[in-house]
Formats: C-alpha cells, sequence, structure tokens
C-alpha cells in the first residue's frame, strides 16, 4: 500500500451509496417530471388535432354541401336557360343569307320552297350565333312564336327528309343550353347500352332518358341516375372509353332533322316497331 493510498472505511462505504442514492432519486425524479410533462404536452396535441380533424370534417362537409349546392344551381340555370330555348330551333351550317340584319324573308322563302306554307308571324326573330372555328358559317336560331308552331315547323322539316340551303346541306336540331348538350352526351353511351340489351326507352327533351317495362318507369337526367337506371334494370355499365364518344348520331344541340334524327331514341323506335 502506497503512503498515497487511503483505504475506506466502512462507514464512507456507506456515505458514498446514500449520496448516489439521493442523486439517482433526484434523477429518477426529473426523469419522471419530464415525462409526465411530455405526456401533458402530448394530450393536448392530440386534442388540439382532435379538433383540427374535426374543424376539418366540417370543412370538407361544407365543401361537398357547397358542391352540391352549386350542382343544382348549374342544373338549374341550365333547367331555365332550356325553358327560354325551347321554342327555339337551330339551324346549323346555313350559309350567307343575302341579308343578314333581317333573314326571316329569305329563311320563310326557303321554307316554301319545301312546301311548308310558313307566314312571318310563326317567327319571332332570327339571328346567327358566336362564330366558329374553320370555314363552318355560325349557327341560326330561329325563335319561333310558341312551343306549339315549333314543334309543328320542326315535325314538317324533319318529314321532308335530308335538307339543303343554296346547295349545302344543312341540320335543324333543338336549342338546348350548353349545360345540357355536355349532360345528353355524357347519358349517350348508357342510353346505347339499353339499345344494345333490347331495353325499352325513350329519350327525353332537352336531356334524360326513360326506361319502361312491365309497369316500370325509371328516369336518368344525370349520369349518377343513368348508373343507377343500368344497374337496376340488369345491364353491364359501359366502358370508360365509351363514355368519352361524342354524340355522332345527333352531334351538338339535340334532336337533328336531315340526318335521321328525332326526338326519340332509337330503343323507343325499336320497342314501337316490336
Amino acid at each position: 500500500m502506497s503512503p498515497e493510498e487511503v483505504p475506506l472505511s466502512k462507514q464512507d462505504l456507506i456515505d458514498f451509496m446514500s449520496q448516489m442514492k439521493e442523486l439517482f432519486n433526484a434523477f429518477l425524479k426529473m426523469v419522471q417530471e419530464n415525462l409526465k410533462a411530455l405526456g401533458e404536452d402530448i394530450q393536448v396535441i392530440k386534442e388540439q388535432s382532435s379538433v383540427t380533424s374535426e374543424r376539418i370534417t366540417r370543412v370538407e362537409r361544407k365543401a361537398d354541401q357547397n358542391s352540391v349546392a352549386v350542382t343544382q344551381l348549374n342544373a338549374s340555370v341550365a333547367e331555365l336557360a332550356d325553358r327560354q330555348r325551347g321554342i327555339n330551333l337551330r339551324l346549323v351550317g346555313v350559309p350567307k343569307l343575302e341579308n343578314e340584319t333581317d333573314m326571316m324573308p329569305e329563311l320563310i322563302r326557303w321554307m316554301k320552297s319545301l312546301k311548308i306554307d310558313a307566314v312571318p308571324a310563326w317567327f319571332e326573330r332570327a339571328h346567327r350565333v358566336f362564330a366558329r372555328f374553320g370555314d363552318r358559317p355560325a349557327d341560326i336560331v330561329l325563335r319561333c312564336s310558341s312551343e306549339a308552331v315549333k314543334e309543328e315547323l320542326f315535325g314538317k322539316l324533319k318529314a321532308r327528309g335530308p335538307l339543303a340551303f343554296k346547295g349545302k346541306r344543312i341540320i335543324v336540331r333543338n336549342d338546348i343550353s350548353v349545360e345540357s348538350l355536355e349532360i345528353k352526351r355524357s347519358l349517350l353511351p348508357f342510353a346505347n347500352a339499353l339499345y344494345q340489351a333490347g331495353k325499352r326507352f325513350a329519350r327525353v327533351l332537352p336531356m334524360g332518358f326513360i326506361y319502361f317495362d312491365r309497369g316500370v318507369k325509371l328516369i336518368a337526367r344525370s349520369v349518377e341516375q343513368a348508373k343507377k337506371l343500368l344497374l337496376t334494370v340488369g345491364v353491364p355499365l359501359p366502358e370508360q372509353e365509351s363514355q368519352e364518344q361524342p354524340d355522332s348520331s345527333e352531334g351538338e344541340g339535340g334532336s337533328q332533322v336531315g340526318g335521321g334524327g328525332g326526338n326519340e331514341s332509337q330503343g323507343s323506335q325499336k320497342s314501337k316497331k316490336a
């Protein structure tokens, strides 16, 4: 044993262990307090997260409600526009007239050439709509004096078969809003699916179709309603690619005259023959 080394007595060891225990207890207490504080912070964060989640849910629910309201508003606007257009006919492909400012006299002469005894009292006005791209002339909107006059004239023009104006092929259609036209195009694949399945249905203007069979009548005026209708009657849904195809049989604006169109679908015509 060197002179510098001093042996520890038993009491010294006891005192050292006591000090270490006090330090350990103090450290353990500090850790426990920190864990408690951390737990309280975590609880606060959870509560705040819960409140935030509830707020997000409320905002999302409100957004969905607003989306539904906007959709309903757009549908109402489209319906109102279609009602206002209910006595209109749209003439597509009519070349430049002699008098674009006052076109009624020339249009009436054209109708008389088709053996249709049209008179000025049948009409309120006629005007071109927005110009199109390319060489195709802008459509002419022909506003009739009443819906009865419009339907009578539409039927007579339809009975004339393919129509021409100054040697140019033209088409006469119902005048419907852009919103209704988009819905009409989106419903076309579903109507085709019904037709291919041999189901009886009729087209509803300005948009939609009705399925009827053995006292059952279902109507679809939207894609969701059309999907539900097809599932109800057991017809497979059309593929996504077919839903993106435009309405080649009627094109823009509704039923056409001069191309075999009309107010009813081929499915309805097929059912009538049956």
